[in-house]
């Protein structure tokens, strides 16, 4: 079985990870890696070195975003796209990807069965294929509205949305979804874009929040103190 010590990266990477309920095995699929110097970025995203800060108070050029991961996403094609995260700058993009590129939907797992679950988030959907049997296929979107195509109004779907024809779906955003509109609205449109696509049914399920936090992930939810293990958390 995998192990941190087998993997590319940092022990402050790991830590981070292990925070996140991410299993070594999960990450070695995700290709995860740390980045210390920028030699370690694919030019496509040197550019991320220098991204700017999301919010004020923070110079972006006072030094570059290091150190960080990458991570990798492979659609349904076996196309891989990477996306960088720096570390330790709070007032930075969270994840930088290559120019003019969507990253779409990352295929983690693909199940034996006819479950599939659909989760928001880079960290979060890793947590859950960390967790999830290996009947059931994890699918990724970076975003509320990270299945749909640019600029078509969520009416049409990225590749690798159509693995859930004939299966029971089971969509998981983040605990945002319960007072957002924006994020309602695209959890909505997911959920009828799935059925469109010939799920027998789909599920909502809602994470709950941890202190209070309304932005809580899954992620948050399966490292937070808890009863029962993660799995039965997760299955719950």
């Amino acid at each position: 079985m995998t192990q941190w010590a087998d993997l590319p990266l940092t022990s402050d990477a790991v830590r981070m990870l292990e925070k996140s309920a991410i299993l070594p095995h999960i990450a070695a699929r995700a290709e995860l890696r740390s980045v210390t110097k920028k030699s370690d970025l694919p030019p496509e995203l040197e550019h991320a070195l220098w991204h700017n800060c999301s919010k004020q108070g923070c110079d972006p050029k006072c030094a570059p975003n290091l150190p960080g991961l990458l991570f990798t996403w492979t659609s349904v094609d076996g196309t891989k796209v990477q996306q960088y995260a720096p570390l330790g700058r709070p007032h930075a993009r969270k994840y930088v990807g290559p120019k003019g590129v969507v990253c779409g939907i990352d295929v983690i797992q693909r199940g034996t069965g006819d479950e599939v679950w659909i989760v928001e988030g880079t960290k979060q959907h890793l947590a859950a294929a960390s967790y999830a049997a290996p009947s059931v296929t994890v699918l990724g979107i970076s975003g509320a509205n990270g299945w749909a195509k640019a600029k078509t109004k969520m009416t049409e779907a990225v590749a690798g949305l159509e693995l859930v024809e004939d299966a029971r779906v089971l969509v998981m955003f983040d605990a945002d979804a319960a007072t957002n509109d924006r994020v309602r609205d695209a959890e909505s449109a997911l959920v009828t874009m799935c059925l469109k696509l010939g799920a027998l049914e789909v599920s909502i399920c809602t994470v709950p929040t941890v202190d209070g936090d309304s932005h809580t992930g899954l992620d948050d939810y399966l490292a937070a103190p808890g009863a029962g293990s993660r799995e039965q958390r997760l299955a719950g």
